[in-house]
């Protein structure tokens, strides 16, 4: 469902493309970048301590322009989330396990930007829901000096679906009837990802099941036209 879904929403962005070239109402963003992507865990485990890992964000954005200053933008992005949760090196058997969260996320967003010729300096929040595509544990651990790793299907552990707010900014550089753009945003999860699952219970020593959430920063760069 998630897949048709994320088909669904590329064709419409590429159905959209002449109207949007054609009209001054609307315009089209194509964006590419980076997700600097974390999770967080509530209680706090004992014996695991999440960092970030980078991910891919990708994808594309249909513009409304409501007045010369304001934008409603609907954007479509492929974006890989999860975190890298390193264990402790005082016990018999140590490593780390690579969470690899792969969505489709949704996002209505307001846009403000600055009238400029030259370089445009623009904010921007709204919501991201995001539909899970695939979800993986990579695991790498040493014990007794022999090092094993694998890779398990971690699907059913997780929520079909995230919503996160978001905000951010950017630059603008005009040039004829296009632009091209840099753009930072943070992304904080309002909903637990988890299923709950006695097996995730080693996360937190057994003190009960975490809720889990995400956060992310994503650096976009991208085109409008």
């Amino acid at each position: 469902m998630t897949k048709k879904l994320a088909v669904a929403a590329g064709l419409l962005l590429v159905l959209a493309l002449p109207a949007g070239a054609a009209s001054k109402s609307m315009e089209l963003g194509l964006k590419g970048g980076v997700n600097l992507a974390n999770l967080s865990y509530d209680p706090e485990s004992p014996y695991w301590d999440p960092e970030m890992k980078l991910g891919l964000a990708a994808g594309g954005a249909l513009s409304f322009v409501l007045s010369p200053t304001m934008r409603l933008d609907g954007e479509v992005l492929y974006v890989q989330k999860g975190a890298t949760l390193g264990g402790p090196d005082n016990i018999e058997c140590a490593g780390d396990v690579d969470i690899n969260l792969t969505y489709v996320g949704i996002s209505p967003m307001l846009r403000f930007k600055m009238n400029s010729q030259k370089a445009t300096p623009y904010f921007m929040g709204g919501i991201e829901f995001a539909f899970l595509l695939e979800a993986e544990y990579d695991r790498t651990f040493e014990c007794n000096g022999d090092e094993e790793s694998d890779t398990v299907d971690a699907k059913d552990y997780f929520e079909d679906t995230d919503m996160s707010v978001t905000v951010g900014a950017g630059l603008e550089f005009p040039s004829g009837g296009s632009a091209f753009f840099l753009e930072g945003r943070y992304v904080l999860g309002l909903s637990d990802i988890s299923k709950q699952d006695d097996s995730i219970e080693v996360m937190t020593n057994g003190e009960g099941e975490p809720e889990i959430k995400t956060t992310g920063i994503y650096l976009l760069a991208g085109l409008r036209f």
